[in-house]
């Protein structure tokens, strides 16, 4: 969850308990209600903290040509997520499965044809849906408390990671203090460059496997993606293998 703040620690209201019963004996429950809530020293109710966001992994891929064959699917048996879709170059397919065994997100982009791979890779902010986006009241609030509790929110690229890193302004001890958000990526064939704001821009590939991991931080507000890659170097650079 979120930090929000130091939590609320409920008051003892075991002395009452008798008091709260009788009312609810006599079919009082209203009584019953506001006495223990007055008796909480809550100003009001007390909403769950949030769930963190943790962060989209945006693949931009430019087409040749109109787009044809458009084909979105779900594996239910592999758990593995599938787009495919052709252009004047050929089939370009991604696809994406999470390993509960490593701990890791599993990322292919693969063509039909050797060196047609193109695209950006980031690692950003978590986005609200389009849903929220079309209510903006919701999208509003969502904005303000992701700039109230996120903070320090760093993005970096090379040429084979990517790294997203935020602080939470208003963690406590014992609450989370940082998310890290960590990808390493294997290009096979063309280049790969580094760019600003975190981008990783791929040219004429034949392959392109990512292996996206996030570790929540209680530890330390400190970014750890160094140790990180040093665990994501150690699994094999295989989609079929991992899956």
């Amino acid at each position: 969850f979120l930090p929000m703040g130091p939590p609320f620690v409920p008051r003892d209201q075991s002395a009452h308990l008798p008091k709260i019963r009788e009312l609810i004996r006599q079919g009082r429950y209203r009584e019953a209600t506001e006495l223990q809530f007055e008796l909480s020293g809550q100003s009001g109710f007390l909403y769950p903290e949030y769930f963190v966001p943790a962060c989209d992994l945006v693949v931009r891929t430019p087409a040749v040509g109109a787009v044809r064959d458009y084909l979105r699917s779900v594996n239910f048996e592999t758990g593995e997520a599938t787009v495919r879709w052709s252009d004047d170059r050929g089939v370009v397919e991604r696809r994406l499965f999470v390993s509960r065994a490593d701990a890791v997100v599993v990322f292919e982009l693969r063509g039909s044809g050797r060196g047609m791979l193109e695209c950006e890779l980031a690692l950003e902010p978590r986005e609200p849906s389009d849903y929220f986006n079309a209510d903006r009241d919701i999208s509003r609030r969502s904005d303000d408390v992701f700039r109230e509790h996120v903070c320090d929110v760093r993005a970096q690229a090379d040429t084979s990671s990517l790294m997203l890193f935020y602080r939470f302004s208003k963690a406590y001890p014992g609450s989370l203090q940082a998310l890290d958000c960590v990808a390493r990526v294997i290009v096979t064939g063309g280049t790969s460059a580094a760019r600003p704001n975190g981008v990783l821009a791929v040219k004429e590939a034949d392959h392109v496997l990512v292996l996206l991991a996030l570790s929540p931080n209680r530890e330390t507000a400190t970014p750890r993606d160094r140790d990180m890659l040093n665990v994501l170097a150690r699994l094999p650079a295989d989609y079929a293998t991992l899956l």
